[in-house]
């Protein structure tokens, strides 16, 4: 079973017991995925994505939704400002039910409810806006599509329709995700690190060696000559270790600058050699 799936399942096995969230949810799937029209003896033909259902005008499943039928098209009670925040809630949750779909939080960030209509969709959009998620609309093979690809956002739109379980669930899996690349840059960066320094440490022998084949080691200053003695014979020490080693011990800053003069004087070709 998909993740979306599953938000569904939990979804469908804690149904509410108020009328009026029930009219909320009901409500929130006809606007969204349904299609209505009339057919002849004063029937009205309700499609729910690819369902058709046929009910004649006074059934009571749309009284007791708090839906009634005009001449033309249905008119929706105003549940969405005279209503309790719970019937707000019912509302979302209806419309995910209806048309809504979450990706797997393993592959990647993404949830979104397709409607018939664009209108519908922003006007989903603004009404999420009151419960401080952002969604945007685009539209999608002459559907209106209202989609989330934050995934703090997903984790309150899971909590708002009371998806509780798999809000759970998401969450485990982005504080994972969040845990492995955290540490993958971590240690990309001390790859990175090591690469120099090993970069650093080959260049400072190989200029210190043409430096002893050229005669110039005797030209240096005796602080620098100790130190390019000492990183030749230890090319795998730190700075650090390698100003240990020294006569008098100096720190890793002072051990840097020796070295990079030494780097300046082989590269320059001359310099000031007892500096």
């Amino acid at each position: 079973m998909s993740f979306s799936a599953r938000v569904k399942a939990e979804l469908h096995q804690s149904i509410s017991d108020k009328r009026c969230c029930k009219k909320a949810e009901a409500a929130a799937q006809l606007r969204v995925a349904g299609m209505i029209s009339y057919a002849e003896h004063e029937q009205v033909q309700v499609k729910l994505h690819h369902t058709l259902m046929v009910r004649p005008k006074a059934d009571p499943y749309f009284a007791q939704s708090g839906i009634v039928f005009g001449e033309t098209e249905p008119i929706y009670e105003q549940f969405l400002v005279e209503q309790t925040r719970c019937c707000k809630k019912e509302y979302v949750r209806g419309a995910f039910l209806a048309g809504g779909s979450v990706s797997d939080p393993d592959k990647e960030y993404h949830l979104e409810i397709v409607c018939w209509d664009a209108m519908i969709a922003e006007e989903l959009a603004e009404f999420l806006e009151k419960f401080a998620i952002a969604a945007k609309v685009v539209e999608r093979k002459g559907h209106a599509v209202l989609y989330i690809k934050e995934a703090e956002q997903i984790i309150d739109f899971l909590n708002l329709i009371g998806a509780h379980q798999s809000m759970m669930e998401f969450e485990n899996v982005r504080i994972l995700k969040e845990v492995r690349n955290n540490v993958n840059r971590q240690v990309n960066c001390e790859t990175a690190n090591i690469q120099k320094t090993v970069d650093a440490s080959l260049r400072q022998v190989h200029h210190i060696q043409q430096l002893m084949q050229s005669g110039g080691l005797e030209k240096l200053s005796p602080q620098l000559r100790e130190t390019a003695i000492i990183r030749v014979e230890n090319p795998d020490l730190t700075l650090q270790e390698l100003g240990q080693l020294h006569e008098k011990p100096i720190g890793k800053s002072g051990i840097n600058h020796r070295l990079r003069k030494i780097d300046e004087i082989v590269e320059g070709g001359h310099g000031a050699w007892n500096t």
